[in-house]
């Protein structure tokens, strides 16, 4: 693992299935869009979905940098919520939050796929920190949802 994270891999599996789905809209025309009567309600909470997004993002980036340079294992912050609170914010938070924004819901197909490719990605991360942390790992995975907040599947 790499202090880098999910920098590289984000770009590769948001950035171009969102390039890809503007340039489709762009080109046909077509959109999918919310309806008049709801448009500044959803407005709204895209803008506090990004925001959440935007904090999650920020302070986890944060707390991993610090921890990756002490090697010690994040349970603070939105690490208390979701063990993948980088991943969380951008499917969760970021990508909703801002197709409710632009009144876009073709952007929401991001998410899908970003959420395909995280996992594999979680996968390989969750290995990782059971072989650096042990058994502190497993009971911080036993107590904390994988990547939505507080939902543990």
């Amino acid at each position: 693992m790499t202090v880098l994270g999910i920098g590289p891999v984000l770009a590769i599996a948001g950035g171009i299935p969102l390039a890809v789905i503007l340039r489709l809209q762009y080109v046909s025309g077509i959109a999918v869009r919310l309806p008049s009567p709801f448009r500044q309600v959803f407005k709204a909470l895209g803008i506090v979905l990004y925001v959440v997004g935007a904090f999650f993002w920020i302070s986890s980036g944060l707390l991993v940098e610090k921890a990756f340079r002490s090697h010690k294992l994040v349970t603070t912050g939105p690490f208390r919520v979701t063990r993948h609170p980088l991943y969380a914010a951008f499917i969760v938070f970021v990508v909703p939050g801002t197709a409710l924004i632009c009144n876009n819901l073709l952007i929401l197909i991001v998410s899908l796929d970003t959420f395909a490719v995280f996992k594999l990605r979680i996968k390989k991360e969750e290995e990782y920190l059971l072989r650096e942390f042990g058994e502190e790992y497993l009971e911080y995975e036993r107590k904390v949802a994988q990547l939505v907040p507080f939902v543990k599947i």
